[in-house]
């Protein structure tokens, strides 16, 4: 499938495509899904049968596993993924069942709806149908078909790391001055050879690396060193457990959307189970940390070693 404009600007542009990667590989420590503790994701109360089900129904980048924890985390990085490119995430919850009178739901599944798909007027969810070359011959009101809102599951970014909107607008205007090290009116003088004043690259790349800084600041986002030379190692340490502390923020935003999904699919299929993730640190414990840091309580090493 080709990605539309937008899709393609932001993921072969460096900065923005640096930042998504980010937040997919930030939001959950990988040596997490290692550890054998007993602190880690389980379902309440336990059920074999509903873990079984829940592991068949979530999407990840890393294929299918019978492991629940596995699954989850699986389903946090891609949430985190699709989150931190367009701000939200649609699922459809999709039922499978074993009879045709659908009475007995058998399975389930949350599948993700692209981006730009679903619209929404007065509250409706609704998507223009394509399935098809006599259908693409209708008129577009012919074509609008309607989402069930209780089979939809709409996941959006925390207030506090933006409105889709405004991050989206974020991680376009990143792309596109991130396209080239030179701005385009440069490039276009050098092209045609009329540059009537030398262009001062220096001046413009530091004003780049602080644009970067000034606009990740509530995300608090390092762009892996690329302001190093510009700051100071105390404002790195700050920025880089105050990531932490969105992740972990993010983290349980998208762990609460997913219970919500599960308390619906389980009014349909019968169960009432629930997800919880332990062992993972909280925003609460991030603020500390950087209070400590503040008031010269917590060593610079221990800090940038903080998971």
């Amino acid at each position: 499938m080709a990605r539309d404009p937008y899709s393609e600007m932001i993921l072969t542009s460096a900065n923005s495509h640096m930042l998504i990667e980010d937040i997919h590989t930030g939001i959950i420590p990988f040596s997490y899904d290692e550890y054998k503790s007993p602190n880690g994701v389980s379902l309440e109360p336990a059920s074999e049968e509903v873990e079984q089900m829940i592991c068949n129904a979530l999407p990840s980048h890393y294929g299918r596993t019978d492991d629940l924890r596995g699954m989850v985390c699986g389903f946090v990085r891609y949430a985190a993924h699709v989150l931190a490119a367009y701000g939200k995430l649609d699922c459809e919850i999709v039922y499978y069942f074993a009879d045709q009178e659908r009475k007995k739901c058998m399975a389930f599944e949350l599948h993700h709806i692209p981006h730009g798909i679903v619209h929404h007027v007065m509250g409706i969810p609704f998507y223009f149908d394509t399935s098809g070359e006599d259908v693409k011959k209708l008129s577009l009101f012919k074509r609008v078909r309607r989402i069930d809102p209780a089979r939809l599951i709409l996941l959006d970014l925390p207030s506090e790391l933006g409105s889709p909107r405004r991050h989206r607008r974020l991680i376009g205007n990143m792309a596109r001055l991130g396209q080239s090290v030179i701005p385009s009116f440069a490039l276009e003088e050098m092209k045609q050879d009329k540059v009537e004043k030398v262009f001062d690259f220096m001046s413009y790349r530091k004003s780049y690396e602080l644009w970067i800084a000034s606009i990740t600041m509530h995300l608090g986002w390092t762009a892996r060193g690329t302001y190093r030379e510009r700051s100071t190692e105390y404002f790195r340490l700050v920025r880089h457990l105050k990531m932490k502390r969105q992740m972990a923020l993010l983290r349980i935003h998208i762990m609460a959307r997913l219970n919500e999904a599960l308390l619906k699919v389980g009014q349909v299929m019968g169960f009432n189970n629930q997800i919880r993730m332990e062992g993972l640190p909280t925003p609460e414990k991030y603020d500390e940390l950087i209070v400590k840091l503040s008031k010269g309580e917590l060593p610079f090493a221990e800090a940038w070693k903080t998971e």
